[in-house]
């Protein structure tokens, strides 16, 4: 499936011995989703183990299922995506940005009823959905190497006094933009107005992502930095420690913004210390990671079957998401590859096999044996273009699913020059 990762499973597997199989693994009521998610966060772990420092990004989405209209054990979503799940992922990432791979996942489906999730509940923090930017912490300190620096990044979502306040061995750390407007100890400001007023540190660069309102663009920015301390909520949950947080809160706002557009205007919370300006512009440059988290979801969705698939139990689709979650990674990571190291080989992430089907489809000359192997950003090309990817000068990147439906023909490929290898000696001998 990791081959195919735009193919059904009908699609996927050619006997029909291999078909009844994925499908009694997806419906095994022994199975544990977890099992298989594990699987991964331990290769994910080796993987990022040889790195000094690696970066936790995370981000939830959500997976919709129109097409369940009998579906059992789904979870209600927006009124226009109907049921389904909800998916929250930590993706591990490179001090150069390059995806290792997903470090912490996990699913969960709301109240159906209306009125059920209207009920007033005295849940533990634990019990709520927010706990799990807590879990994703939790896991980083269980997996991480010892004296390997993590640092999990998260959008506003995550600016929550529990998860700031959670004890953290040494070298684990929190970077999250803030959102709550909290009054500094000490001090008659908010922690906005605090920042606000901070010595200016300097001006840098900053590359602005695009929105419906503006263009992605650089813009000349300003860094204030400073230490803040603030205590707990007026009325935390039980199982929030109470203690004071220090934190060092880092701004960044645009100078001089274009006429009619709102100015940027950003504060990050680090749990580490902030002392000089480069320090101040590289956690704002950090802030830039949870859309690689955001691509994987997106690759999940565009280039797997996941949201098309026609079952009706929300185990089984559990289970599919988890595999199919691996496919969407090596879409996404060998993208990325091409772009922060275009000279490394395709064999990272294309087999031998794979890439010798490639060439000649694409160089019907010339043999694949007397031309060297090729780069990630060359294979990923032909991979492409198998997938209507037309690669003229200003077309760009490919997408995340032309490279799917790419990877999905390429499969056939390699079987037809699989037999190619088998079947030429024998004709030649003939």
């Amino acid at each position: 499936m990791s081959q195919k990762p735009e193919s059904s499973i009908h699609e996927a597997f050619e006997e029909m011995a291999a078909k009844k199989g994925a499908y009694r693994f997806f419906s095994n009521a022994h199975g544990d989703v977890r099992t298989i998610r594990q699987a991964h966060t331990h290769a994910t772990g080796r993987r990022a183990a040889p790195y000094e420092r690696v970066w936790r990004v995370q981000d939830t989405s959500h997976i919709s299922c129109p097409a369940h209209k009998m579906a059992r054990g789904m979870g209600a979503l927006d009124p226009a995506d109907g049921r389904g799940c909800l998916r929250h992922s930590g993706l591990a990432v490179t001090q150069g940005e390059q995806p290792l791979g997903i470090a912490h996942q996990e699913s969960w489906g709301r109240p159906v009823s209306p009125m059920a999730s209207r009920k007033k509940v005295n849940r533990t923090w634990a019990q709520k959905e927010s706990c799990k930017c807590k879990r994703t912490l939790e896991t980083a300190q269980a997996r991480g190497r010892a004296g390997q620096e993590i640092i999990v990044i998260r959008d506003r979502e995550s600016d929550l006094y529990g998860l700031l306040a959670s004890p953290r061995r040494r070298g684990i750390h929190a970077l999250i933009r803030a959102a709550q407007i909290r009054r500094v100890d000490g001090q008659p400001r908010s922690l906005f107005d605090q920042v606000g007023a901070a010595p200016l540190a300097g001006h840098g660069l900053a590359d602005l992502l695009g929105t419906d309102k503006r263009p992605p663009r650089q813009a000349l920015c300003e860094a204030p930095f400073c230490e803040v301390a603030f205590g707990p909520p007026k009325n935390p949950e039980k199982d929030i420690p109470k203690t004071p947080v220090t934190v060092w809160a880092a701004g960044i706002q645009v100078v001089n913004p274009p006429r009619g557009e709102n100015p940027v205007r950003w504060v990050r919370l680090a749990t580490w210390t902030v002392r000089h300006f480069e320090q101040a512009r590289r956690r704002a440059r950090f802030y830039s990671l949870p859309w690689r988290v955001e691509r994987s979801h997106d690759a999940l969705k565009t280039g797997c079957p996941l949201e098309a698939a026609q079952w009706e139990e929300e185990t089984r689709l559990e289970r599919l998401e988890a595999v199919c979650a691996l496919g969407a990674w090596r879409i996404l990571a060998s993208a990325y590859q091409a772009r922060t190291s275009p000279g490394v080989s395709c064999e990272s992430f294309f087999t031998r096999e794979e890439w010798q089907a490639l060439y000649p489809h694409h160089h019907p000359r010339a043999h694949p044996e007397g031309s060297g192997t090729p780069t990630i950003p060359q294979a990923l090309q032909w991979t492409a273009k198998l997938g209507a990817f037309r690669g003229r000068k200003g077309d760009g990147h490919p997408a995340l699913k032309v490279l799917g439906r790419g990877l999905m023909r390429l499969s056939p490929l390699v079987e037809g020059y699989h037999l190619s290898s088998i079947l030429a000696p024998r004709l030649r001998s003939g």
